[in-house]
């Protein structure tokens, strides 16, 4: 087990096991921990030494994760699957992210957890994914098989729970996935809103809403608006592209809108927030826009 403290997070622990000699099992575990993010700092992990497959679990905070171009909140009780080799970022978005972490391979980790068919962003009580990480925790560092097998097990356990709820509502789920496509392949469309999802996908507007605040504890029009703001944000910092062409680019019709609403929710200017370093020193979205080193092969930055 290692801590340590970093600029990048505030407190960091781990705990991983580097078997010489894969076991012979379909899947097993690497490692676990628990990080505490502070606001702001972006990190990002480049793909080709995650070679294996990683679970993020938020315990507090908010979050937004990066993947492919597409952006991703996370708030308690999320978690969020990569496969391996994938290259990825994410920022806190709220002064500290807690997260718990679980990284594993095997032979047969992809085919398993593929097999579920699975979003990438799916939902469990933290009170059950907090105890089965502390029981791998608790076995990881061993190497006896029998611990190594209750690992596996515990993994397996883990990755079954929430098809228990996606077998009464795969139509529900699918629905949903199509709608996070649409809206992600339509952003720069200011015609883009909920009205649209919904008559994209056939169903009336309060049932669309319905389900995707069921499955994402956010309105659908939050999270069109969070991406757009999340885009936008990419954009100011990492690019030097006028505010003008970020509005257009992130579906505001107009700079004069989408100005007047960046301000409100981050309560500076876009042109601020560009020159002070972005989410740094930019406010949290406002509560009153809200609905009711390495480990196991894992990398760790340090600050530049």
């Amino acid at each position: 087990m290692a801590k340590r403290e970093c600029p990048l997070k505030y407190y960091e622990e781990y705990y991983c096991r580097m078997p010489v000699h894969p076991p012979p099992l379909p899947l097993y575990g690497i490692g676990v921990g628990k990080e505490i993010r502070i606001k702001g700092k972006r990190i990002t992990h480049p793909g080709v030494k995650n070679n294996f497959i990683e679970m993020d679990f938020t315990l507090s905070g908010t979050a937004l994760i990066s993947l492919y171009r597409q952006e991703y909140l996370l708030k308690p009780g999320s978690v969020f699957l990569y496969y391996p080799g994938e290259e990825h970022s994410s920022v806190a978005e709220s002064d500290f992210w807690t997260l718990r972490w679980l990284t594993f391979n095997g032979p047969l980790a992809m085919a398993i957890l593929t097999s579920y068919n699975y979003p990438r962003l799916i939902e469990m009580p933290p009170e059950f994914f907090c105890a089965k990480l502390d029981a791998i925790q608790a076995r990881i560092t061993e190497s006896q098989p029998r611990s190594i097998r209750e690992t596996s097990s515990e993994i397996l356990s883990l990755l079954s729970y929430p098809g228990s709820r996606a077998d009464a509502g795969d139509s529900s789920m699918e629905l949903i996935r199509t709608a996070i496509t649409y809206i992600c392949d339509n952003l720069s469309n200011p015609e883009l809103d909920v009205n649209s999802v919904a008559d994209y996908l056939g169903v009336h507007r309060s049932t669309f809403s319905r389900l995707f605040k069921q499955e994402y504890r956010n309105t659908p029009h939050f999270f069109i608006q969070a991406k757009r703001m999340g885009e936008a944000k990419a954009l100011l910092t990492g690019s030097r592209t006028s505010v003008a062409r970020i509005a257009k680019l992130c579906g505001f019709r107009d700079s004069t809108t989408f100005c007047r609403l960046f301000k409100s929710l981050m309560h500076v200017t876009p042109t601020q927030y560009r020159y002070r370093g972005g989410g740094t020193y930019a406010e949290e979205m406002a509560e009153e826009s809200k609905p009711s080193g390495e480990c196991g092969g894992r990398i760790r930055h340090s600050a530049p």
